[in-house]
């Protein structure tokens, strides 16, 4: 393979992680195998010419990005992930990764921990791979949730890319807060898997 190819490589794998997308993910979204993706990011394989202006609009950037041409001046996306986090349910090295905003100490009312009181804080991170460096310092049978904002130039923009997370050690699932139909197989997966109780 190529150079461009090996930039093209790169830059799928990059733009995927900054949407919080997975491999299964963005294979769905093209019509194509997780296999597939994994062949394109390991420079095995490059996606089929046809694929190229859609896999840059999920990532919200243009075709030259996506092969590395592109000014020094362009402005990139930043994603901003925020997530309420309760202290006892992570370990703290997670603290290392983002920082924190507010902190507060709360009764849990849940029926599980019915009158604990519990510290817990907004946490920050700008870091891409944030989701997936909580759910390896996540505990068993504990669920996160956040959201992120993407921002270009100092505004709030609005692309293809995950904008909800709920976390825990066995599975990540992001998602657009407009996509009830995830939404609904998501809460039948957490009850399932005890995460959350039925109201």
């Amino acid at each position: 393979m190529d150079n461009t190819n090996t930039v093209l490589a790169e830059n799928i794998q990059k733009y995927r992680k900054k949407c919080g997308l997975t491999q299964e993910d963005l294979a769905k979204k093209l019509g194509v195998t997780f296999q597939a993706v994994s062949k394109w990011e390991n420079s095995k394989a490059a996606p089929d010419i046809t694929l190229i202006p859609t896999i840059a609009k999920i990532f919200n950037i243009t075709t030259d990005d996506l092969f590395g041409n592109y000014e020094e001046d362009v402005e990139t996306t930043v994603c901003e992930f925020n997530f309420g986090l309760c202290l006892d349910d992570f370990a703290r090295e997670i603290l290392e990764y983002g920082d924190i905003k507010e902190c507060c100490v709360v009764k849990n009312e849940q029926r599980d921990h019915k009158n604990k009181w519990e510290v817990r804080i907004h946490f920050v991170s700008k870091n891409t791979d944030i989701p997936y460096i909580l759910q390896r310092y996540i505990k068993k049978g504990c669920l996160a949730d956040g959201y992120c904002v993407y921002y270009r130039n100092g505004k709030i923009i609005d692309n293809e890319c995950p904008n909800k997370f709920y976390i825990c050690q066995e599975k990540i699932w992001a998602y657009k807060n407009t996509d009830s139909k995830f939404v609904k197989e998501m809460i039948k997966q957490q009850l399932d898997m005890g995460l959350i109780d039925e109201e």
